[in-house]
């Protein structure tokens, strides 16, 4: 007799579902998710999403967070299929489908740089601009972290739009005279970002109503747009590609411009990280965001101190089923002392925080608490706690307490007499496992305090902290911090962010080096925006005169260039200043002469000192015992004389302390100078 466990390895779930009437939606499924709908005369009146594991299919509702699982749970929450009868109508199905389901495709084993080449064509870092528009600056980008982690990659917008195109046709039926209609318009309008979102609204009218708008093309006609160059047959860019890598492989990519976001391949189990492996310290921090840029204005604005060293780990959006398992294991691969969850400062970011904080196993206790917050019509939050424990009644006294805590934590803020925000229900209470699910309004207010009941809930307080930004990620709290961006505009207008910088000495110089660098540009720029009641206002503050070949900039803006150039200036000859003293207290030091008995009979100190301008001079004292340098026959000055070449030695080599050569040594070397002398005047 065939189990349910076989039945759940040898059934396509999709593929069961949609021969009981579902119908997939090929637009918004996947190569690993199936997307299917259940339809009366033509409206969708439930919809489920399967997945392919590696041992059996799964579903899950996406409007109710309780209707989840495998085919058997399947049976039971849609078709309401009582338990003797599931086994025959499994048994009848397999007769009839016999073969066995297909498991996803294992990845060809081949290094990591093949799968570069191979897939997607990675090229070396080298062209910048995008990540400086965004206020990260080359010395992040270069760092030692972010080594081969951040690539490029060229982009064509006719290409791009041929797969929108054809993604369109997939929907609604296309004449092919319309799409190369829409290619003439997209070259027309040089792919502008306008009638990119104009064509996305196309695409989601199809969507509602799987039919083309009347005037579609007109609309994709009314956007605004720039001239193309003349002879232009595409749109070249070249974008920034962060590589996602599961266990093994890179299997999908964020490839990024200032128009463009998107995931090139399902993103699964992987995540973008940083590297480790650039020198032997131990990493104290793995620091979680939703997306790398986040992670580079992370590390721009807090640079790790001293030896500290961090894993910066990226989701690529909000996190996936999956990812939890990698993020764990690269947290305890790298025996971090503490996760940092530093993800956006908003309603999404505190759910990422909370569904990541819910699945990482990082002590004992949490092993057997996990969590899984969905949120549904943008209010309605409902919190899935899972726990493990030994007998039924511990499981009972646990989930009481767990509802105590969570609901009171939720409602302690609400004011006498308001109706409580929080309410907990008992989902199971088994002898091993057992549920409870916490509905609560998705406030902010109410996430930081799940968040924060949840961490402690799991053990995890001396093990993971919460890190949000000031504005709504940290790659805004970066821009905030270099307000002066610099700017050009291409012959057609079109207007490109070339960098933000902190100081407006900075700004001033990245115009005339961009001015250069964009000869044929027809403006170069920097500027603030400043926030109104009204909305964003640009306030230029330089730009750069080609007749003249100079920067032109406001008069306070000058001002504060001049008084940085003169900072900058003071702070070289600091710098200058400083390596002299150290040369200079390297140098100083002093010549002694002994006699027969070890006695100081003479002593040249002698000091390297350094004016305000950097420049250094020898000051020498010197002290002699002249009682005992007569009764050795020699005189202070001829002691002097050779101690003073011990001087000059010294300071030419640069020694420290430089004993002279004893008395008798002394008195020899100027009784070979002396007799040199007269040999010479004969």
């Amino acid at each position: 007799m065939t189990t349910f466990d076989e039945y759940k390895k040898r059934i396509d779930l999709s593929e069961y579902a949609q021969r009981q009437g579902w119908e997939k939606d090929d637009a918004k499924s996947t190569a690993t998710a199936a997307v299917l709908d259940k339809k009366s005369q033509g409206q969708t009146q439930d919809t489920i999403v399967v997945y392919k594991g590696q041992e059996h299919d799964y579903f899950y509702t996406p409007n109710n967070s309780k209707e989840r699982g495998d085919v058997i749970s399947f049976e039971r929450l849609k078709n309401g299929a009582e338990w003797k009868d599931i086994n025959d109508k499994l048994a009848r199905y397999v007769g009839e489908v016999p073969q066995e389901r297909q498991l996803p495709q294992q990845v060809n084993s081949h290094s990591h740089n093949q799968a570069f080449q191979h897939n997607f064509k990675f090229q070396p870092i080298t062209e910048t601009e995008y990540l400086e528009s965004r206020g990260i600056n080359k010395t992040t980008i270069h760092a030692d972290e972010f080594k081969d982690r951040i690539f490029n990659k060229e982009f064509s917008y006719k290409q791009h739009l041929e797969n929108g195109v054809n993604q369109l046709g997939k929907m609604a039926p296309i004449a092919e005279a319309d799409k190369a209609k829409i290619q003439e318009i997209g070259l027309e309008k040089y792919y502008s970002k306008p009638f990119f979102d104009q064509l996305k609204t196309v695409q989601n009218h199809v969507k509602d109503t799987n039919e083309l708008p009347a005037n579609y093309l007109e609309s994709l006609k009314n956007t605004y747009g720039y001239k193309a160059p003349e002879g232009a047959t595409d749109r070249i860019i070249v974008n920034t590609s962060f590589p996602l890598r599961n266990e093994e492989h890179v299997i999908a990519s964020i490839n990024r411009n200032e128009e463009y976001n998107r995931i090139e391949r399902p993103k699964e189990n992987a995540v973008w990280s940083s590297r480790t492996d650039f020198d032997k310290r131990p990493v104290n921090a793995v620091v979680i965001h939703e997306s790398p840029i986040d992670s580079l204005s992370y590390h721009q604005l807090n640079p790790p101190k001293g030896d500290e060293k961090r894993l910066y780990i990226a989701t690529a959006g909000n996190i996936s089923r999956d990812q939890p398992v990698l993020i764990e294991k690269l947290v305890k691969e790298s025996q971090a002392e503490k996760v940092v969850l530093a993800n956006d400062n908003d309603p999404g970011g505190v759910k990422q925080n909370i569904n990541i904080a819910g699945r990482l196993n990082l002590t004992e206790k949490s092993e057997n608490t996990h969590a899984q917050l969905n949120i549904h019509d943008r209010t309605d939050a409902r919190l899935l706690i899972t726990i493990n424990h030994q007998n039924q009644q511990e499981g009972q006294e646990r989930l009481k307490e767990i509802a105590e805590r969570f609901t009171t934590a939720i409602n302690k803020s609400i004011p006498d007499g308001a109706e409580r925000e929080a309410r907990a229900v008992v989902v199971q209470n088994g002898s091993r496992s057992s549920e409870i699910e916490i509905a609560f309004i998705a406030n902010r207010e109410n996430l930081i305090s799940v968040e924060q009941a949840l961490i402690k809930e799991r053990g995890l307080e001396n093990h993971m902290e919460v890190r949000r930004p000031a504005e709504k990620d940290y790659n805004e709290d970066l821009k905030r911090a270099n307000p002066y961006i610099v700017s050009y505009q291409e012959q057609n207008s079109r207007e490109h962010i070339a960098g933000r910088y902190n100081k407006e000495v900075d700004a001033y110089n990245a115009v005339a080096e961009k001015a250069q660098e964009r000869p044929d540009a027809k403006e170069v720029s920097a500027y603030m925006e400043i926030r109104t009641n009204e909305g964003s206002k640009k306030v230029v503050l330089a730009h750069y005169d080609r007749e003249n070949e100079r920067v032109v900039a406001t008069p306070e803006f000058e001002k504060r260039v001049n008084e940085q150039h003169n900072q900058q200036g003071t702070a070289a000859i600091d710098r200058q200043q400083q390596a002299a003293e150290a040369e200079a207290k390297a140098n100083s030091g002093d010549v002694r002469v002994v006699d027969g008995d070890g006695n100081i009979v003479g002593k040249t100190e002698y000091k390297v000192e350094v004016d305000s301008q950097g420049h250094s001079n020898v000051r020498k004292e010197q002290r002699y015992d002249q009682e005992e340098l007569t009764r050795e026959g020699t005189s202070g000055r001829e002691i002097q004389t050779a101690m003073n070449k011990e001087v000059a030695g010294a300071t030419n080599r640069g020694a420290g302390n430089v004993d002279g050569a004893d008395l008798k040594d002394t008195k020899q070397d100027i009784s070979q100078e002396q007799e040199s002398k007269r040999s010479l005047s004969m």
